[in-house]
């Protein structure tokens, strides 16, 4: 048996792991204010003022051993009014399809695929809209009447995945990385040394190209416009397991995603095989 989420931050501080979960609000509350997110203040008369709550998950490796605790401060969109405080929504993320794409390309070019993860994606797009949210739970101040007037997209606001790519894909083009015609969501980048491919799919990236050099080059580069985590060769991508060998061939499996489904269904212990 796995470990429970918690689903409120009442059951999260009440459980055997209050500890590791206090530790990761802690982290999202830490990038947040660095970050600029919001800040504090009297909501004008008659302003909307937004629930927000905490989302725990419990990440794992492909192995299935706990990784790391992460929670997330969530603010609930659905009482936004559009025309309001939301616009425009749409936000290019990547499929399946282009993934495939980009490894048949990787595993025909000979190329290196690695991969990035985003630290806090969302709160790195820019919001034109004025919106107040209520302090985080557990984090509330003493002063009375105070909110959060929100400076930065958040997760869970109706604009959050159109503000993050509209942010991402500006500051890409200061690099040389542009979205191709086919998928905007793969970011192409073309110089001497060869070309460079770079997937998105919300905060998680994964990156192709010919040699180490260039890997790092482009690690760096996006590492200077958003806090990433290096997770080097690719693994897991859209719940998919990769496996890059020296000849240079990749093999794609669900192993897991079906073994999870057998077993809610009953039906584990059969073997599912690699595709």
């Amino acid at each position: 048996m796995g470990i429970k989420e918690p689903v409120t931050y009442d059951e999260a501080m009440r459980g055997p792991h209050s500890r590791e979960w206090a530790k990761a609000m802690d982290a999202e509350i830490e990038a947040q204010l660095a970050n600029g997110t919001w800040e504090l203040g009297i909501p004008p008369k008659g302003a909307k003022v937004l629930p927000c709550r905490w989302v725990y998950k419990v990440k794992t490796n492909p192995d299935g051993l706990v990784e790391r605790f992460k929670a997330r401060l969530v603010a609930k969109g659905f009482a936004q009014h559009e025309g309001v405080d939301f616009g425009e929504l749409f936000a290019h993320t990547s499929g399946g399809s282009s993934f495939r794409a980009l490894l048949a390309i990787a595993a025909a070019r000979g190329l290196r695929v690695h991969q990035l993860d985003v630290a806090t994606a969302f709160l790195n797009g820019e919001l034109r809209e004025e919106i107040w949210m209520k302090e985080p739970p557990g984090y509330e101040s003493k002063a009375p009447g105070v909110a959060c007037r929100l400076l930065r997209s958040i997760y869970g606001l109706q604009q959050a995945s159109h503000c993050w790519y509209d942010t991402m894909s500006a500051r890409f083009a200061d690099i040389g990385l542009l979205p191709s015609k086919s998928d905007p969501a793969m970011f192409v980048k073309v110089n001497e040394k060869g070309v460079i491919l770079a997937l998105v799919h919300v905060d998680d990236m994964c990156i192709a190209t010919k040699s180490q050099e260039m890997i790092d080059q482009i690690k760096k580069a996006i590492g200077g416009l958003f806090k990433v985590r290096d997770l080097r060769e690719i693994k897991v991508f859209l719940g998919m397991e990769v496996s890059q060998r020296e000849n240079g061939d990749i093999t794609l499996s669900q192993a897991r995603y079906v073994e999870h489904i057998l077993n809610v269904h009953g039906l584990g212990g059969a073997k599912p095989r690699h595709c």
